[in-house]
């Protein structure tokens, strides 16, 4: 997984933020000594209004086991 990192130091997961078919952007960010992981969804790619999800390492696997369960579900779809 490439990462980024903002003027802040922040670490952001991927190329890019994912972009859906309305033009909202999540992004996964990390901050220097917190240890949770930051879920953002902007209104725009380039930042706009912001929405923020402070999970911790317990939160971050249980999303990832929900993120599995909808790709198994969904995957004669995908």
């Amino acid at each position: 997984m490439n990462t980024r990192h903002d003027e802040r130091g922040e670490t952001l997961y991927g190329d890019a933020p994912l972009v859906d078919r309305d033009g909202y952007a999540v992004e996964v960010i990390a901050e220097p000594g917190d240890q949770h992981m930051h879920l953002r969804v902007s209104t725009e790619p380039a930042g706009g209004v912001k929405l923020r999800a402070d999970l911790l390492p317990h939160q971050v696997r249980d999303l990832r086991a929900r993120c599995d369960a909808f790709l198994n579900d969904h995957q004669e779809n995908l």
